[in-house]
């Protein structure tokens, strides 16, 4: 929540790749409905995941608010 996943973790071969990737998922989900309901892929601490948070559950729209990453241009 408020952020999104790591795109170095495969190395830096593939962190361009995958940044571009992740970029265009973000876009996508930023059309989805505000009412759209989010739940973290893993949870808060792991390895992969953005830094910690206490939010368990969000919605599209929150996200559009808080997480700069969806923020539109």
């Amino acid at each position: 929540m408020n952020s999104a996943a790591r795109t170095g973790l495969l190395g830096p071969e593939r962190t361009e790749e995958l940044a571009r990737a992740q970029y265009r998922s973000l876009q996508r989900l930023t059309a989805l409905p505000d009412e759209t309901a989010m739940w973290p892929t893993h949870g808060a601490g792991s390895f992969c995941s953005a830094p910690p948070g206490t939010e368990r559950t969000t919605t599209i729209g929150a996200q559009k608010q808080a997480n700069p990453l969806l923020r539109r241009p």
